[in-house]
């Protein structure tokens, strides 16, 4: 209880440190030992194979040597040696043959070697003694010289086998021991591993959990949803106050968020007096109420009617995207012709995409579906509002209605110059107007696609953006049975 008291009272800097500190010593520890171990028998390893290589090496010069001088003595008996180079060939050889013969006792090749290769120097001095004083065509030059080299060169292959017995015997040992570290090794970690576990177990409780319910209410804060209280129970006292601060923020940004939703509605209703009251006048002045219109006149009230008509749609716009951010949407569920819901809002944008020398190409299938159709209207009605925004002048835009298996899918297709594959996501999202210059020129509220996806998904379907022949393509998928 006074650890777990003294946990909680500590600062996040505190268990980092203590976790630390109990994590790391027994693997430490474990460490410290194998590499010792290894390093010992890296060492050792590293010595024997150097030794036993010489020693073979030294061995096998032996034989070679005495193969080589028993060569030569065999052309001196037989060729003569007047100008003395077979001699010297020969002294050269035996120099060579000494000197591996002087290098094997320092390599302690063992005592069966040893005795051995006293006997081969021996040996081989006697033979020597006869070559350098008898004449090379003489009975003694065969019988005391040429006759002894087949024992020396027995003797010499004697040496390497015992030497490459030796080496063989060596690279066992150093396996043996190779494979007793390995056990050394598994023993420690049998112990080290679970401690290890168990203590990593008590970090998690200590110090994760707490970070991570810290961090799942960060995300909440980052999603909008303002609703769940955030209280951050145990762990560091810095992750406590850093929860209490976030408490604040939540209660602020509610605080805020009411404010903003109030003063959004307010501007709004009280935009829509003054728009009405343009409206009903243009309508009028259209109308002849006051005289005839002249051509100019006419093109003017056409103008006024027209942007009222977009700033209703933007106020709308706002509205609907204020409803959705406090409630979500909410659906008046009835069976619905989807494809008289497009004719009916390509009609409303028949003026507008007029004005603009935009075209509609239509492909509807009969589609009836349950939804909610003021939504729906809006849906569609945000699709082709914003394909008429972003074609070309004398462009067309291109509606196909059809089913696919369990679908329904409505896809909007223009000439304009589409969205980038990184931004396709994005301009889903509330008030976001991509980062192009031409976007940014077109205006709106960046809201209309945002409202669309959100109807959408409370159908049970998506709408996304894929890739078109030309321009933008956005495409809607709704259940067939919506529910």
């Amino acid at each position: 209880m006074r650890v777990m008291r003294f946990l909680r009272i500590s600062t996040f800097l505190q268990y980092v440190l203590l976790a630390l500190g109990v994590v790391l010593v027994p693997p430490a520890v474990a460490l410290t030992t194998a590499l010792f171990a290894v390093g010992h028998l890296a060492t050792s390893s590293s010595e024997t194979v150097l030794v036993a290589a010489h020693l073979v090496d030294d061995s096998r010069t032996l034989v070679e040597q005495l193969n080589a001088m028993e060569r030569i003595a065999k052309q001196r008996r037989l060729l003569g040696d007047a100008d003395g180079s077979l001699a010297d060939r020969y002294e050269t050889h035996r120099r060579e043959l000494l000197d591996a013969a002087e290098q094997l006792p320092r390599l302690r090749p063992g005592p069966e070697v040893t005795l051995r290769l006293v006997d081969l120097r021996a040996a081989e001095d006697r033979v020597h003694s006869v070559l350098v004083t008898a004449d090379p065509g003489s009975d003694a030059y065969q019988e005391d010289a040429l006759d002894r080299f087949p024992d020396l060169s027995y003797d010499a292959r004697t040496i390497l086998d015992e030497s490459s017995t030796r080496a063989t015997t060596a690279a066992t040992a150093m396996r043996r021991d190779a494979q007793n570290l390995e056990s050394q090794l598994l023993r420690e970690a049998a112990w080290v591993l679970p401690l290890l576990i168990a203590l990593l177990l008590l970090a998690v409780i200590g110090i994760i959990r707490p970070l991570q319910s810290l961090d799942a209410a960060i995300r909440l804060l980052g999603a909008g949803e303002l609703d769940q209280p955030i209280a951050i129970r145990g762990g560091p006292t810095d992750v406590r106050d850093l929860g209490e601060r976030l408490e604040w923020l939540r209660q602020r940004l509610l605080a805020v968020e009411s404010d903003r939703v109030q003063l959004l509605r307010h501007v709004s209703h009280e935009l829509k007096t003054p728009l009405t009251c343009i409206r009903e006048g243009t309508q009028l002045l259209e109308d002849g109420v006051t005289g005839e219109l002249t051509s100019e006149q006419r093109e003017i009230t056409t103008i006024i009617v027209a942007n009222a008509t977009e700033l209703g749609r933007r106020i709308e716009d706002l509205l609907r995207a204020s409803d959705l951010r406090k409630s979500g949407a909410t659906l008046d569920l009835r069976p619905v012709r989807f494809d008289d819901v497009v004719r009916l809002v390509l009609a409303q944008n028949a003026v507008a995409a007029r004005a603009k020398g935009v075209q509609f190409r239509t492909s509807l299938e009969e589609v009836a579906l349950e939804g909610d159709p003021l939504k729906l209207r809006t849906v569609v009605d945000n699709l082709i509002t914003n394909a008429i925004k972003f074609s070309p002048t004398d462009g067309s835009i291109r509606i196909s209605l059809h089913r696919e298996p369990g679908w329904t899918v409505l896809a909007v297709d223009d000439d304009g110059p589409g969205v980038d594959p990184e931004e396709r996501e994005r301009v889903f999202e509330t008030f976001y107007q991509g980062r192009a210059t031409w976007m940014r020129q077109v205006g709106g509220t960046g809201l209309g696609l945002a409202i669309a996806r959100e109807y959408v998904r409370a159908h049970g379907g998506d709408v996304t953006i894929e890739d078109g022949s030309t321009g933008a393509r956005l495409v809607v998928r709704l259940p067939e049975a919506t529910s």
